[in-house]
């Protein structure tokens, strides 16, 4: 789980897509644990990071919330990941699951 609460309304949206029992079983975390946004450049110091492909592009990139919400394309395989910072200050993958990670967990009728 996380220490870091939403900030806004965006965040509070976001909140709501978080799947932490799914998130625990496929254990996926992002890369690196300080980011900026590839868009507006802000170091990404809040609740959530997003990969996400860009609207109406072939572009993806690291987004904070505010620039997914004005320019990202959702979330999903080919669109974007959710990813939610811990308490260990790791970015967990809470959202946008692929198709293939949650094969592995195919047994579980919960997906």
């Amino acid at each position: 789980m996380t220490n870091k609460l939403p900030q806004n309304a965006i965040e509070k949206r976001l909140l709501k897509k978080e799947n932490w029992k799914t998130a625990a079983l496929v254990e996926c975390y992002w890369h690196e644990n300080e980011c900026s946004c590839d868009f507006c450049k802000s170091k990404i110091t809040g609740r959530h990071l997003i990969d996400g492909k860009v609207r109406d592009s072939y572009e993806f990139g690291v987004m904070c919330p505010q620039c997914h919400s004005a320019k990202g394309e959702g979330f999903g395989e080919g669109k974007g990941q959710l990813y939610t910072r811990t308490k260990n200050n790791k970015w967990l993958l809470t959202f946008g699951f692929t198709s293939e990670q949650l094969q592995e967990f195919n047994d579980d009728d919960d997906f």
